[in-house]
């Protein structure tokens, strides 16, 4: 009888603790993701991410299967933090996805990764009351969106993308949605500039200037695409794009190229020579560049007429 008492205070003391740390049942957890249409995942906290808290709507998911090594089919996968599932529509007609936070939440901006089945038609709508609803976004790509985040800036409790055009043969498919904090949003990144002369490789900036969704601006690293000689080898200019990391926006970069005269040479000599201190006192040794630029000049005018800058 003793022995008996003991198991069930043991028992009663698990269960007790289970509930004060908030444990649910895994069966629970099961009828919950299982509960059907309308998905609500609101059971599973994941903290930080609203969408992932959120009731999820859809005008229509496909079964649950794999599609190329993927698991496809429910709007429960939008929001899984896998970009390996993905949910999938069962039309190229009007389709729609709505978020129900359940109370109003701030929106700052919302990264959509779409799988190859894109929307060439779509728009993002805000509401707190379900039933009128304010468009935030809207855009007609070309060509499968890239995961630029998308400025929202709103607090709402209904958060509603709607897609009334396919961009490809299939229905929609969508790998992953997701909500950030506006104010990181990179929204612009100011065009450079460069110069030179025919025949001399452009010499680039190594950052650009970016402007943020809350107005703030910083200077970042650019990587820039290879630049074909072809490109410099006559009066003009061309542009020169880049990548930044933390946006898709592209970094751009307008190159002047001069005629490749005595004049224009002396003007870039001296402009290098201020800039980047191509002298090396006292040796008075050149870089290999302004070597290269002088000894193209007439050699009537030799590099001692060009005088350090004061």
């Amino acid at each position: 009888m003793k022995r008996t008492r003991q198991i069930i205070a043991w028992i009663l003391t698990v269960a007790i603790m289970s509930m004060s740390l908030g444990v649910i049942p895994a069966s629970a957890l099961e009828q919950t993701a299982s509960d059907g249409y309308p998905v609500g995942i609101s059971a599973v906290t994941t903290g930080g991410d609203p969408l992932q808290d959120a009731t999820i709507t859809c005008s229509s998911e496909d079964a649950d299967h794999i599609a190329n090594g993927e698991q496809t089919g429910p709007a429960k996968y939008l929001v899984d933090g896998d970009k390996k599932t993905r949910w999938a529509a069962t039309s190229r007609g009007n389709e729609w996805i709505k978020f129900d936070f359940g109370e109003p939440k701030e929106i700052g901006s919302l990264i959509i990764t779409w799988e190859t089945a894109f929307a060439s038609d779509y728009s993002i709508f805000v509401s707190n009351d379900d039933q009128e609803y304010t468009s935030v976004f809207h855009d007609t790509p070309s060509s499968k969106p890239g995961e630029t985040p998308i400025v929202i800036n709103q607090t709402c409790r209904y958060l509603k993308l709607t897609m009334d055009s396919a961009g490809t043969g299939y229905p929609y498919s969508i790998y992953e949605m997701e909500v950030r904090d506006a104010g990181t949003i990179i929204t612009d990144l100011k065009t450079a500039s460069a110069e030179t002369v025919e025949g001399i490789a452009p010499e680039l900036p190594e950052k650009v200037t970016a402007t943020y969704s809350d107005g703030k601006q910083s200077d970042l690293k650019v990587t820039w695409n290879a630049i074909p000689a072809k490109n410099y080898s006559k009066v003009g200019t061309f542009e020169v794009l880049g990548a930044v990391s933390g946006t898709d926006l592209p970094a751009k970069c307008v190159v002047t190229v001069y005629p490749a005269d005595e004049s224009q040479y002396l003007r870039l000599a001296k402009n290098r020579l201020a800039e980047e201190f191509w002298f090396h006192l006292p040796t008075m040794r050149m870089s290999r560049l302004l070597q290269k630029q002088l000894r193209r000049l007439p050699r009537k005018r030799l590099p001692w007429e060009i005088r350090l800058p004061m």
